[in-house]
């Protein structure tokens, strides 16, 4: 209360000053242009100057507030837009779920021309495009989503590819992601194409990013043995298969199904030797113990000394039994061989050592005893079956 009162005799006391002056001297202001003339006071000039800033100023903020209302319209406007395009795209992404394909693709469509224009809109429209067989719609849609959109290319890609290997197209599949990076998705759509094809080589290329997305250890082991012993099974080189064997995980490479894959067969068998040695030291597998003995005889003496090497540690192994005395039948030494296949069968007796001993006994004219072996190995065979 007390400063109002203090305000209030300020302004008297300025209104009292400047009416003394006024009052005093009025002052004389003259003004002319282009043969007009203005004579006033200079009081009276300035208050006209004061009530022109006045008004000019108000003025001002009224335009700003017409402004303001016009950016508030245009903006509710464009939420309206939003939100009625957010509307149509839902309930398209939900009739596409139904599989209402046709009605799905209005509605998305519809909230691309309400003012959407979004990416998601063309890619499900496209999709529902493609369930209807209409594969030129799906592809002009897809293309309209990357103009819409540059940076979500590889999304686009990527929708374009699934829809490609559900329909069949497999290697079409495969270009769709030739430029994409190897996302988890990219790398099972490109797993799922070249199984479809087929293409165990381009399969066995791919193992490296399989096993970077796969998360399931057992899974990415059976996969990657299976691909490997596809690729292994097909008429390809000595050399074409090292490639192959190189590549696997080490765990995959010193499978037994893999390594026999590999060295049964093998052209070059210093490399069979090596691959099957190595196997052993880190696996020991009698079925690779067994192949062992029925490599050539090119790398034979340093497979007697390796075998016998190995009986220090598998003395009652009878796979290793049967390999050395496979390795003495190759090497012309009937007696030791027919004492290790004898072993072998003392240890376990399998049709392989019963076949091997009567085979030897036939050839040495013992045909009773190499009857009697001939039925143990029939019969073992039909127990093991």
């Amino acid at each position: 209360m007390k400063r109002s009162l203090i305000y209030i005799l300020v302004v008297l006391i300025i209104a009292g000053w400047i009416g003394t002056l006024i009052s005093r001297d009025p002052g004389y202001v003259l003004i002319s242009y282009d043969g007009t003339t203005l004579e006033t006071g200079v009081w009276v000039m300035l208050a006209i100057l004061l009530v022109v800033m006045a008004v000019a100023y108000y003025a001002a903020r009224f335009l700003g507030v017409l402004q303001g209302t016009r950016g508030a319209w245009q903006g509710w406007r464009k939420d309206r837009q939003r939100t009625r395009a957010e509307e149509l795209t839902e309930k398209g992404i939900i009739c596409f779920q139904a599989g209402e394909y046709e009605r799905a693709e209005q509605l998305l469509m519809q909230g691309t021309d309400a003012g959407g224009g979004s990416v998601i809109n063309y890619i499900f429209a496209a999709r529902a495009a493609d369930a209807q067989g209409n594969q030129d719609k799906r592809d002009r849609l897809l293309d309209q989503a990357i103009e819409v959109d540059p940076t979500v290319k590889q999304s686009v890609a990527i929708a374009r590819a699934d829809m490609l290997l559900n329909g069949g197209q497999w290697q079409a599949c495969l270009e769709s992601l030739r430029d994409c990076r190897n996302s988890e998705r990219v790398v099972n759509l490109k797993k799922d194409a070249l199984f479809e094809l087929r293409d165990w080589q381009g399969m066995i290329e791919l193992l490296p990013a399989l096993r970077k997305v796969t998360k399931d250890s057992a899974e990415a082991f059976d996969f990657e043995k299976r691909v490997a012993l596809a690729r292994l099974s097909e008429d390809v080189t000595d050399e074409a298969k090292q490639i192959v064997y190189k590549k696997l995980q080490k765990n995959v490479r010193q499978d037994p199904d893999i390594v026999l894959a590999v060295c049964r067969h093998s052209a070059d068998e210093e490399q069979a030797e090596k691959i099957l040695r190595g196997a052993l030291k880190s696996n020991w597998s009698p079925r690779l113990v067994i192949a062992y003995g029925e490599l050539g005889t090119g790398t034979l003496a340093k497979r007697i000394k390796t075998a016998k090497a190995w009986l220090k540690q598998h003395t009652d192994d009878y796979a290793l039994q049967l390999c050395l005395g496979e390795l003495y039948r190759l090497n012309g030494d009937p007696v030791e061989a027919k004492e290790y296949y004898q072993k072998s069968l003392n240890i376990n007796p399998t049709p392989e050592a019963s076949a091997r001993l009567a085979e030897m006994l036939s050839f040495e004219g013992d045909y009773v005893k190499s009857n009697d072996y001939f039925r143990q190995a029939l019969k073992l065979t039909a127990t093991s079956n």
